[in-house]
């Protein structure tokens, strides 16, 4: 079953309404923010109790997703401005990796 179904001609030609053209662009945003073609099925069927588990959990790994690349953006900014010689040797940069600085006479 398609997500967006046409009407047919007499002679057999697709046809697509209004409605079918607004499905159409609600698909393409929802391709956008990458769901699932099962999900935007669920998306625009006006009945579905499942459309709001869907779109929370799109949400939640939107959100997810804008924090991990906020924290990438600190980084690199950070890295960019660092007076360290060496990025292991900086604590603003091994918390940004998770791990402890290295000492000069531990880095060889």
């Amino acid at each position: 079953m398609g997500v967006v179904v046409p009407d047919r001609t007499l002679a057999g030609h697709r046809e697509y309404s209004a409605e079918h053209v607004s499905r159409l662009h609600v698909l393409r945003a929802c391709q956008h923010v990458g769901m699932s073609l099962r999900e935007i099925r669920v998306v625009l069927d006006r009945d579905a109790a499942e459309r709001r588990q869907i779109i929370d959990r799109r949400i939640d790994e939107i959100r997810v997703r804008r924090r991990r690349l906020a924290d990438a953006e600190s980084f690199l900014v950070h890295v960019v401005e660092c007076r360290h010689d060496l990025l292991t040797r900086c604590p603003e940069c091994s918390v940004f990796a998770g791990s402890d600085p290295v000492e000069p006479e531990e880095a060889g």
